[in-house]
């Protein structure tokens, strides 16, 4: 699409935002952030909100000791940092003034973790090149690309016995895996910690590639040890990980963050062994920069270890051309005509000549000339052109991706966090089913996740961007979320239909006390429901057996000696109904709130809003049959199961 034919969507980003946002992810928390970038806390925090407004994605969530990426931060970071490297080389490459055409290397990385020493280390190295040579470019990309791979580098984390390693074109580098801990020496220690520490112990591990996966498992066969593998990043591990005594955390050291450890954890390499990672780079560019790469990647670990041991490079940010100037050079250039680049931009001609002339002064060059015909690019325009309309397209290309939530060019994906439910006849799986069912036939591309947990758990899960929004049985203060109440669900107490612990009809709080009850533990959020109104009503509730699953309690109250305490909509339609009494509470009745919710700052995509309507509509409908249903009074016990809009 030619760059006139962009819409200028993304006119309120700007470098400074993305800057900071990519130093508060590399930095894992504010204060060191702050240093970095020489910015006050506001101006910190203005720009990251005013991102992620431009976005329409929460990109950062704050933690009591640190801070996680969202699954859209992730994505952000993965297609920001690339723009920002290329729109360093764009000016460095125009001031050289470099007669060679441009030379982009594409450099295949897995995804990774921001910040981590490799990604550092090959940043370091591209830099280098574009100061040896300007028209070389290495193009960092997150992801695999196919047989593309093999025209530029291709980086790959493993096990050094899945590598060719005396194969044409393909450099094996010796990783080493770190072990980071709790404990009262902070910052790192010189001394390899032999495998028979980790005798015994847990350790959690982030996602990895199976390969390094295998060889901790192997690791972990060898000295007893137990590995946990979490699905969250670093980031949120390590944060987490600080408020506890016995943390343990393992990671291979190419895909760690030194920021995230020295401050709050002791590190440590372990010692060598045959179950060390390796990092192979292969491709048509690998003989020239592997050996580069590996020394720079060595360096930067021995000077996390032993900080006197290097002084590192000036690590300041490159200059770039400002997003403003780039789109008024664009405008100008495309339109040839001052009057019409400014109606294109919705700005005075005044102020478009000022942005003119502060970019001729950055790039100390005229770049028109002025005639009766209008504006003439003359031959340094020619050639900004030509890195600027690129570095614009793969800008706005990254802000569409990001805004549409799409994650690496793949299908949408939408996230969605759901209570559990008794059986597939529970009336909240089956309106949630019949909503979803309805939707995904509008948009069968997208891919859905549907994440079962208690209210909780799932609250935790929307806080920090692992789900889009989600089904709870519970409100909470909390004034960062939205409590939609969609449904009301009237509590009743189960007992098998033959047994004689209580008579037809329904029953007391005070009688549903005393009964030989089976509920859930308190961490469930049906025992919240339950609790509250005893507790009120001054009554004691000292459960016989506790069990959280739905299933299981009924199983138990199958055996006829005990009574549980459930949703009427759970078991209303339920295949075991007909063993079952149902037992509306009365004095006080009590009611579980189904409530839809979501992050209060975010807005969600049209997609996502119109699967929320979906669900209002599904259980709106189910309330009008369950009215019809009382209506008519066929249920011998006065089951009542009221849902509403």
């Amino acid at each position: 699409m030619p760059v006139a034919e962009l819409r200028d969507r993304a006119s309120g980003i700007n470098l400074s935002q993305i800057e900071t946002f990519l130093a508060l992810v590399e930095e894992g928390s504010v204060p060191p952030a702050l240093r970095r970038l020489g910015l006050g806390r506001s101006s910190l925090s203005a720009h990251i909100k005013s991102l992620s407004d431009e976005l329409a994605q929460r990109l950062v969530v704050r933690l009591q000791n640190g801070l996680a990426v969202t699954p859209a931060g992730r994505e952000a970071y993965r297609l920001l940092r690339p723009f920002m490297e290329h729109a360093a080389y764009c000016l460095a490459y125009f001031r050289s003034g470099a007669e060679a055409a441009p030379e982009r290397i594409p450099v295949i990385l897995p995804q990774g973790y921001a910040g981590a020493m490799f990604d550092q280390a090959l940043t370091q190295v591209a830099r280098s090149a574009m100061q040896r040579a300007r028209s070389v470019w290495l193009a960092p990309t997150y992801g695999r690309s196919g047989q593309a791979d093999k025209n530029g580098l291709v980086i790959d984390f493993g096990d050094k016995r899945d590598r060719q390693a005396g194969g044409v074109n393909v450099h094996v580098i010796p990783d080493r895996w770190v072990l980071v801990r709790a404990g009262p020496n902070k910052g790192w220690h010189p001394r390899d910690v032999p495998l028979s520490e980790l005798m015994n112990n847990s350790f959690a591990v982030p996602e990895l590639p199976d390969s390094q996966l295998a060889l901790l498992l192997a690791v972990a066969e060898r000295t007893q040890a137990r590995i946990n593998c979490l699905s969250q990043e670093p980031q949120e591990i390590l944060a987490k990980g600080s408020l506890s005594r016995n943390f343990n955390f393992l990671i291979p050291a190419a895909q760690l963050n030194p920021a995230l450890v020295a401050e709050h954890f002791e590190c440590a390499l372990l010692e060598r062994s045959e179950f060390d990672p390796t990092i192979a780079i292969s491709g048509e560019y690998g003989k020239i920069f592997a050996c580069e790469i590996q020394q720079r990647y060595e360096a930067l670990l021995a000077t996390s270890i032993v900080p006197e041991a290097l002084l590192l490079e000036d690590d300041t940010e490159p200059e770039r051309i400002s997003l403003k100037l780039c789109r008024s050079f664009l405008a100008l250039y495309e339109e040839g005509n001052m009057r019409r680049a400014s109606q294109r931009l919705c700005i005075v001609q005044p102020a478009l000549t000022v942005q003119l002339h502060g970019l001729e002064e950055l790039l100390d060059t005229p770049l028109f000339e002025r005639s009766h015909r209008g504006l003439e690019p003359n031959a340094r325009a020619d050639v900004l052109y030509g890195l600027l309309a690129p570095l614009m397209a793969e800008f706005e290309d990254a802000v569409r991706t990001l805004r549409a939530g799409a994650i690496g060019g793949r299908l949408r994906r939408l996230r969605l966090g759901l209570i559990p439910a008794l059986d597939a006849e529970s009336e909240t799986a089956e309106y949630f089913a019949n909503a979803l069912n309805r939707w995904s036939e509008r948009y069968p591309e997208t891919i859905v996740q549907v994440l079962e947990a208690y209210s909780a758990k799932l609250l935790q899960w929307l806080s920090s961007g692992r789900i889009d929004f989600a089904l709870t049985d519970r409100v909470v203060e909390n004034p960062e979320m939205s409590f939609d109440l969609i449904a009301e669900d009237e509590m009743a107490v189960i007992v098998e239909r033959s047994s004689q612990l209580l008579l037809p009809g329904p029953v007391t709080l005070e009688t549903a006390s005393k009964l030989p009850l089976v509920l859930p533990s308190s961490r469930h959020g049906l025992r919240s429901i339950i609790a509250q109104p005893l507790q009120k009503a001054g009554l004691d509730l000292s459960p016989k057996i506790e069990v959280d699953s739905m299933a299981a309690a009924i199983s138990l109250v199958k055996i006829g000696r005990y009574a549980t305490i459930l949703p009427t909509g759970a078991i209303h339609k339920s295949t075991d109904r007909r063993r079952l009494s149902i037992h509306p509470i009365r004095a006080p009745r009590i009611l579980r709130s189904i409530c839809l919710v979501r992050m209060r700052n975010e807005i969600p995509d049209p997609a996502a809003q119109e699967f929320i309507e979906e669900l209002r509509n599904a259980f709106s409908s189910a309330g009008e049959r369950a009215a019809v249903e009382l209506d008519g009074g066929d249920d011998e016990v006065g089951v009542s199961s009221k849902l509403i809009a």
